[in-house]
């Protein structure tokens, strides 16, 4: 928690330089801007890059190309092709971080990458290199790439549903502060349902798979141990058992007096559950608050005429090409 508290103080400043250019005729296409506003957060935040550092601009790139070689259906290492520049770009940000580590193995930082360089497993010995570049690549794409599928889906709502739109703008203009403070956090409850809806409909990952430790018994049918199990939030989320009209954005359905999530301890899960829990949770819905309290109080949020949206589930959903209008408040 510690922690968690001085990372807004971090993240408003980079976000306020971000939005200053959001303003503009004629709208823009969203998701590119999300997500290198979101890594030069996250970099800040986890690694202390300098959000104006040309190293942010740098990782923003391979990052880019690392996700898209995942879409690749021919995974040969010849030039020229998305998975080859998926490879090159792996290699350019395990050089990056490679680089970073031995400066800060030997320093007293207090960012995330310096506490991994000086942190040691449980008989003393410091992880190595290699341990702590992957956990590093692995935090900044989950931190930044998925909170990006969220904002994305978050906007196309917001800006189709204009009075829900003003009812989050009035609590944010309640706090009576342009940057979020982590204690006024938990006081944007509108926010919170919307986002919570959003994962709902739109879970990062949508499919959870885990194996049976013990033989055990669902619902009549014996599981022996060992068994591979899929658990399938997508559907979950969208079971009219639990979910009054599920396929339809109703954020309200999270508000006391309905609470349609517990009403069974599997209807929502977005972000897994038990040991596996995804610990980056609270990181990524702060991040996505700053974001959207700033916005909220500087700009109002438009589709044009005639946009129909079509989600683009892989890597992460989102939808396709989303045109947004920001205009200054």
């Amino acid at each position: 928690t510690h922690s968690l508290r001085q990372y807004p103080a971090q993240m408003n400043p980079i976000i306020a330089a971000e939005l200053a250019d959001w303003s503009r005729p004629g709208g823009m296409t969203i998701h590119a801007r999300l997500k290198n506003l979101l890594l030069k957060i996250s970099a800040r935040t986890f690694f202390g890059i300098a959000a104006d550092n040309t190293d942010a601009a740098k990782l923003s790139r391979n990052f880019t190309d690392l996700v898209e070689a995942m879409l690749a259906l021919l995974r040969w290492d010849v030039p020229g092709l998305r998975y080859h520049l998926g490879l090159r770009s792996r290699r350019a940000l395990e050089q990056y971080f490679n680089g970073l580590i031995p400066q800060r193995r030997h320093g007293d930082g207090q960012d995330m990458l310096s506490h991994m360089c000086r942190e040691t497993d449980d008989s003393g010995t410091l992880f190595s290199d290699e341990e702590i570049t992957n956990q590093a690549i692995f935090l900044l794409f989950a931190a930044h790439d998925t909170t990006a599928s969220l904002l994305n889906n978050l906007l196309l709502h917001l800006a189709r549903d204009e009075t829900l739109q003003d009812r989050l703008r009035g609590q944010s203009r309640a706090l009576d502060s342009a940057h979020l403070a982590f204690d006024d956090l938990d006081d944007l409850t509108g926010l919170d349902h919307c986002i919570d809806e959003c994962l709902r409909l739109y879970p990062p990952v949508p499919i959870s798979v885990r194996s049976t430790l013990r033989d055990c018994d669902i619902e009549g049918h014996p599981i022996p141990a060992g068994t591979t199990l899929y658990l399938p939030m997508l559907f979950n989320q969208r079971d009219p058992q639990f979910w009054r009209q599920p396929d339809r954005f109703d954020p309200d359905r999270f508000a006391p007096g309905r609470e349609e999530h517990k009403q069974h301890a599997f209807a929502y899960h977005p972000f897994g559950g038990g040991a596996h829990k995804c610990i980056g949770m609270h990181f990524a819905r702060m991040m996505a608050k700053c974001v959207m309290h700033q916005l909220l109080l500087r700009q109002r949020i438009t589709l044009p005429a005639g946009y129909r949206s079509r989600i683009l589930w892989i890597p992460l959903p989102r939808p396709a090409r989303l045109p947004l209008t920001f205009a200054g408040l």
